[in-house]
Parts: structure tokens; sequence; C-alpha cells
């Protein structure tokens, strides 16, 4: 998931951003609750939550429209 989001930086195309917060960012969410794995679950809301909350607000008009 990681590995995309260098690339959406200074990128004008919206339907990138929202795929990655819906797609990638979601299918990563996924795994980690189905992991069980309680390390990389505390590394994610102390880095990526964060981070993730002022994305979402950033994204907040483009994601409401979708």
């Amino acid at each position: 998931m990681l590995h995309n989001a260098p690339s959406l930086t200074g990128e004008s195309n919206e339907r990138r951003h929202a795929y990655f917060w819906r797609s990638e960012r979601g299918a990563y969410l996924e795994w980690l609750i189905s992991s069980g794995n309680e390390d990389a679950a505390s590394y994610t809301r102390t880095f990526y939550e964060p981070i993730w909350r002022e994305m979402e607000i950033e994204l907040g008009d483009l994601l409401a429209r979708d």
C-alpha cells in the first residue's frame, strides 16, 4: 500500500486518490484485521492513522461525491 503513496504527491487525477483511499488502504485494513497482528495494528494506529486523518479531510469532498 505505501509504495504507491509517494506517487500521489502532486497528482491531479482525483480518481487515483480515491482509488488509493478506498481500494489500497481498504485492502490493507482488511488484511490488518484478518491477520490479528497486534504489532502491525499498533504501528498503524501510531504512524498511519494520524496521516490518514489529514488525508481524509483533504479528500472529504471527493469521497463524498463518489
